[in-house]
Parts: C-alpha cells; structure tokens; sequence
C-alpha cells in the first residue's frame, strides 16, 4: 500500500491558475511509486470564482479536496490546511505550494523527501 502526500494549496483569487498548477501536480503522480498525492485547497472566499473551478476539477481528481474559511491571511491559511490535513486526510507528508505557479510542480519529484518517508 502506497503512503500519502498531501500538498497543502492556501488560495485568494487564483481562478486564473488553480486549474493549471492542479493539473501539473496530480500529472507528477505517474513519476511517484512510493506515496499517492492528493491536494488541499485552502480558499479564503475568493471572490472571483476559484472555489467554483475547485468544485469543477474535484470531480475529476478524487485526491483534490477544499477547504474555504475566512480571509485571515496566507500564515492562518497554511496552519487551517495542515491541520484539516493531519485530521481528516492522514498524510504520511505534507508539502506546502502556493497556487500562484512561482513554485515548480516538478521539484515534488526530489528523490530524497520520498524515500525517507
């Protein structure tokens, strides 16, 4: 049985690319033997329909999950989501990304962070 990595996506008006960086995760997926991905998305309520497109794509990728709250913050963001995670998702690990593209999907692959988990 796989282990599970849980990637942890705090968003606010990210409806220009929640849909891309989703995409370039879960395509990671194919190169990872050891662990099973599976995505958070933390919405603070964007107003400009990033929970929407979430919705869409959940019911496509069974491992995207959402979680909306209150604007408090990318910090609080980052805390709500690991812990909803660690509760609900029983991850073996947990990376944070933000969902803005500035951070490279491909570098999930490092060979060393799986194969110490």
């Amino acid at each position: 049985m796989k282990r599970k990595a849980c990637i942890v996506l705090p968003t606010y008006n990210e409806a220009e690319n929640i849909e891309i960086v989703v995409r370039r995760i879960f395509e990671q997926q194919k190169k990872i033997p050891t662990h099973d991905l599976c995505i958070l998305v933390v919405d603070d309520n964007s107003p400009d329909g990033t929970q929407s497109i979430v919705g869409i794509l959940m019911k496509q990728y069974r491992a995207l999950f959402l979680l909306t709250g209150q604007k408090k913050g990318l910090g609080d963001a980052y805390k709500r989501g690991m812990k909803y995670a660690i509760a609900k998702l029983s991850p073996n690990l947990i990376f944070e990304m933000d969902a803005d593209g500035q951070h490279d999907v491909k570098l999930i692959l490092d060979d060393q962070v799986f194969s110490q988990t």
